[in-house]
């Protein structure tokens, strides 16, 4: 390009016909802190590290500096050309192709910062996957976590005027500690195991019994009618009560569960035409009346794309945008999350292979 660059060359070209190219940096972000822990590792050996201070000397940086270059290249080139349409005259013939170029790397740049929390959410989701001491299949393609918290849960009153009772500190003194992991269909309430209880602080490795699972139809939560910081979470007909740290908390996650129960009504219907409300406290459909169906032939089919309703952003970040990562602007926000693109199928393989049966999925 430069050695065939002319004075009736323009600029914005470059950006504008390379800038699909340019999301190849999609793979790069996504394992750019997996670099840094292995760079980590690779410091602790002796040989590794004077290597390592030889190449710095002569070159000026340490490799960690080499490693975040390709991470700041496109807010680097955002800032560029910002910064050339803030200056160029309206009326110059490379003022409209610099906005085109502009608004191209924007794209390119939302597209990876999209992937990056995309693939750190799969990451999250494998993780707890692994930590399970009962085998389970959780990583899949339209699954998305959407939050993790901590809690702590007791049996609840089976009468009405006993639930109202003020509940003081003595209340929670046997009271369970819980984790909780929200997905956009699935409610999973995990124990941590003695084992890891006593090992976490040598290996830094969680394990977790499943306590209560399933699809968000069979929860539904209620606020505790004295209590600001205790919800009544009801699961298949028997009442939980719910202590968060704060009544924050306790409100943000009672929001996210009922934003994404809704959206996974809405992907139900929309999926199956109808859904089945397992909840007790849901009022009752009218029965059906006795009526003859017309004959669907078995060679129709209808093909949905699950993936149309997309779940709630996560009130709490799960991973940063590139733009933060590299130090140069602001982040472009926790937005929705996008369908699973090529560049994190990997992980999806991963775990299809550890499945034990066909009702994982």
């Amino acid at each position: 390009i430069i050695s065939n660059w002319s004075e009736n060359s323009i600029l914005s070209e470059v950006f504008v016909k390379n800038a699909s190219a340019l999301r190849t940096y999609t793979s790069y972000v996504n394992n750019y802190n997996s670099s840094l822990k292995m760079l980590a590792r690779c410091n602790t050996k002796q040989r590794f590290l004077s290597f390592s201070e030889k190449c710095k000397n002569q070159a000026g940086m340490d490799l960690s500096a080499y490693l975040i270059m390709p991470v700041q290249r496109l807010p680097r080139y955002e800032l560029l050309l910002r910064d050339l349409v803030k200056n160029t005259r309206t009326s110059h013939r490379e003022y409209r192709p610099l906005l085109m170029a502009l608004e191209e790397i924007k794209v390119v740049v939302v597209y990876i910062n999209e992937q990056k929390r995309e693939y750190e959410n799969l990451q999250q989701i494998l993780d707890i996957q692994n930590s399970l001491t009962t085998r389970r299949v959780l990583l899949t393609e339209n699954r998305r976590l959407i939050r993790e918290s901590k809690f702590q849960v007791k049996s609840g009153k089976s009468t009405k005027d006993k639930l109202r009772a003020k509940l003081g500190s003595d209340e929670w003194a046997n009271a369970r500690k819980m984790n909780s992991f929200l997905f956009n269909n699935l409610l999973m309430v995990v124990e941590a195991t003695v084992l890891s209880v006593k090992t976490l602080q040598l290996s830094g490795k969680k394990a977790y019994d499943i306590w209560r699972e399933g699809d968000l139809f069979h929860f539904n939560v209620f606020e505790h009618p004295t209590a600001p910081d205790v919800m009544v979470l009801k699961f298949k007909h028997k009442d939980y009560l719910v202590k968060f740290k704060s009544s924050y908390e306790r409100d943000t996650w009672m929001t996210d569960f009922k934003d994404a129960r809704s959206q996974f009504s809405d992907t139900e219907i929309h999926m199956n035409g109808s859904i089945q409300n397992v909840d007790s406290t849901a009022v009752t459909p009218p029965p059906r009346q006795n009526r003859v169906l017309p004959a669907v032939p078995r060679s129709s089919s209808a093909i949905v794309n699950p993936t149309d309703s997309h779940p709630p952003a996560a009130t709490e970040r799960t991973g940063q945008d590139i733009i933060d990562t590299a130090g140069f602007g602001s982040g472009l926000g926790a937005g929705g999350v996008s369908g699973l693109a090529g560049d994190n199928q990997p992980l999806i393989q991963k775990a299809k292979k550890r499945r034990c049966c066909t009702i994982c999925f």
